[in-house]
């Protein structure tokens, strides 16, 4: 076998390997938003550092409007959201707010505002609450019935 034969098998199987490793397995599902990902005393802290950092572009009602802050909730928000991880949620809001600090928010304080945001979205809580970024990888956000 040649050189570049080999680099090539190699890489496949790596491919392959990362493809499986990172596969659900069959018969498992992942979370939606509708699971209950989220707990009370989570979404009230995310409550508080929202009011204080969110509020004034976004409105304390998550019905945005102010410097054409999108509202953050609503059917509108439902559609941009639905189908994505909800840590796409999370990064655009740890990226890029408040709008006039932006990345200012710290890691725990952007779940608690996430776990606040799928609250005002209809979401219900569960028993366990957002713990990390990486977990958000594996919530996929769904519309509330």
């Amino acid at each position: 076998m040649n050189k570049w034969a080999s680099i090539g098998l190699c890489a496949g199987l790596a491919c392959f390997a990362g493809a499986a490793y990172s596969s659900p397995a069959v018969g498992t599902a992942a979370a939606t938003t509708q699971d209950g990902v989220y707990t009370q005393v989570q979404a009230a802290r995310g409550k508080k550092t929202y009011v204080e950092k969110c509020s004034s572009c976004h409105l304390t009602s998550l019905a945005g409007g102010v410097n054409e802050s999108p509202a953050l909730k609503g059917d509108e928000f439902a559609t941009h959201w639905s189908g994505k991880p909800l840590r796409a949620l999370y990064s655009r809001i740890i990226s890029t707010m408040p709008l006039s600090d932006p990345g200012t928010l710290n890691e725990k304080e952007t779940l608690d505002v996430v776990a606040f945001i799928l609250q005002g979205n209809g979401f219900h809580p569960g028993k366990a609450g957002l713990q990390s970024p990486s977990q958000l990888n594996k919530i996929q956000f769904r519309a509330a019935k």
